[in-house]
């Protein structure tokens, strides 16, 4: 509720004191493997990390990159919001994935990122998007964060010419959360449609037993 009041009710600009604080109110009482949540909460990491084969920012590197994310999420919907025009589903995948690969914290990286994107989601577009609801989902989640993390370097090396060709490493999840809302509200629409007509079932005297039966179990027995 903090980030929704400051970004979408409030429309503040996301800010690191913004993101600090959410982090501390996140992980409040939730101790980490190694620090209290006192120690680690709202704080960035001091500490080296790694991830198969991604290694993510230094930690001494972190509060530069911190701000350059800021800057550069500040500055593309400032200027979405001046042409009128924006992808919610786009650039909630690429700060989330950015957020990634910058892993500030020392814990709680993926609650804050898909806390991110969500906020970005909700403030452009008026949806939630649920990730990893169920293990399947939540394997073909981490599976594409996987792909992207291994994609990155390369995207960032590559020239202008190169890249033109190339995927953003977050286009695979720009259409898995283009695609995950439309399919909550589906089932959302599907469950209020089943309340508002009901199957219907008559009930029947089976006149060899006295007993009452459904319809449908009715014509099986006739059948």
């Amino acid at each position: 509720m903090f980030l929704i009041n400051e970004v979408v009710l409030c429309d503040k600009p996301f800010s690191e004191d913004l993101i600090l604080e959410a982090h501390k109110i996140l992980t409040y009482k939730v101790d980490s493997a190694s620090d209290s949540y006192k120690v680690y909460g709202g704080a960035y990491r001091t500490t080296d990390v790694c991830a198969g084969l991604t290694t993510f920012t230094a930690p001494e590197h972190v509060p530069r990159e911190m701000r350059a994310f800021i800057a550069e999420l500040s500055s593309e919907t400032l200027a979405a919001e001046e042409v009128g025009h924006i992808n919610p589903y786009v650039l909630a995948a690429k700060y989330c994935h950015k957020f990634v690969i910058i892993d500030p914290f020392a814990d709680g990286n993926g609650r804050m990122c898909r806390l991110i994107l969500n906020i970005l989601l909700f403030k452009y577009a008026g949806v939630f998007c649920v990730l990893g609801e169920n293990e399947q989902a939540k394997d073909e989640y981490l599976s594409i964060a996987a792909r992207a993390s291994q994609s990155d370097q390369a995207w960032k090396e590559a020239d202008e010419e190169e890249a033109a060709f190339m995927k953003p490493p977050w286009g695979e999840l720009a259409l898995l959360i283009l695609r995950q809302p439309k399919k909550d509200m589906q089932e959302v629409l599907d469950r209020e449609a089943f309340c508002r007509n009901p199957p219907k079932c008559t009930c029947v005297r089976n006149v060899q037993t006295g007993h009452e039966v459904s319809e449908s179990s009715s014509s099986r027995l006739d059948g």
